[in-house]
């Protein structure tokens, strides 16, 4: 899949997620609903695929940090046909930025990160140029050895 595909794919994902369409932990657990509340889910994925020319995507619905359901949708591979399934590896390249620097931001909230730490005290191999605040503003590339 080329990179444009898999960028639209996560976009879809992102979009779909945020899109305002709303099911509630009932829907999801209480079984007449959770067929209404799938039809609904499944509508709501194919018709933005459709609109936005994504091939292939996977969705997952969360219940209090429980994974009740996932599905592929489309293709992974569209030429080959190959279905787009929860097991599909996916690139997540950029997209994977805002996740970390939040995540980063909490623990340093938290107490559990200093951004202006050696990045080497909780890292498993060595850094160079190692400044927490250094490393999470696109500044410098990442370089490291591997320790023996």
């Amino acid at each position: 899949m080329q990179f444009k595909t898999k960028l639209i794919t996560i976009a879809a994902c992102a979009a779909l997620l945020f899109d305002g369409h709303k099911a509630s932990a009932a829907a999801v657990t209480d079984k007449p609903a959770a067929v209404d509340a799938k039809s609904a889910v499944d509508s709501i994925i194919e018709q933005r695929m459709k609109e936005s020319g994504v091939v292939g995507v996977v969705a997952a619905i969360i219940v209090n940090k429980k994974l009740v359901w996932m599905q592929g949708y489309g293709f992974a591979e569209n030429v080959r046909a190959i279905p787009f399934t929860p097991n599909t590896i996916m690139s997540v390249g950029s997209i994977a930025k805002p996740f970390v620097g939040v995540a980063m931001m909490r623990a340093v909230n938290e107490a559990k990160l200093s951004l202006d730490a050696d990045i080497n005290k909780y890292l498993p191999f060595r850094v160079v140029n190692p400044h927490i605040r250094m490393r999470s503003s696109h500044f410098g590339c990442w370089q490291h050895i591997a320790q023996a």
